[in-house]
């Protein structure tokens, strides 16, 4: 079994004041959900005081989002959307902020169109290669112009 170690900025600290009083306490979370609802596949959400990171089961970063604002209640993880992709809540002490999930359908059609680009591009300058290379040449004339 393989271990995945991964530093991210997803921290917090609930330090007493000088006073003695704990001050806006931070409430840090650290869940497995999935992304798309009904998928068994799930990943990691790790929220501190100033970040929230999604790890994917492998260790890897998928994510990650700097906060307004430390959250007071633990994130809460829900479609709210009504898109099918997991969305979160973040409670704070000013407010709630929402997080929506957003899919990108032209992302895989524009890496094809890119991916025709230079295969096109490659192409033409292999031509222009071969051509220059033969016109280097010199020619010898059957003809004689005067």
């Amino acid at each position: 079994m393989e271990v995945a170690k991964l530093s991210t900025g997803a921290a917090w600290t609930n330090l007493p004041s000088p006073s003695g009083m704990t001050e806006n306490t931070v409430i840090p979370t650290l869940k497995a959900f999935s992304l798309r609802a009904y998928d068994p596949k799930q990943v990691i959400i790790a929220g501190g005081d100033q970040e929230v990171v999604v790890i994917s089961p492998s260790g890897g970063l998928l994510a990650s989002i700097d906060l307004p604002a430390p959250p007071t209640y633990a994130l809460i993880l829900e479609d709210f959307s009504g898109d099918g992709l997991t969305d979160f809540m973040l409670v704070t002490s000013g407010g709630v902020y929402g997080f929506v999930q957003t899919r990108q359908p032209g992302a895989l059609f524009f890496g094809t169109l890119v991916g025709c680009l230079i295969v096109a591009i490659r192409a033409i300058l292999v031509s222009l290669h071969l051509n220059s290379s033969n016109n280097g040449k010199p020619r010898s004339s059957s003809t004689d112009y005067r």
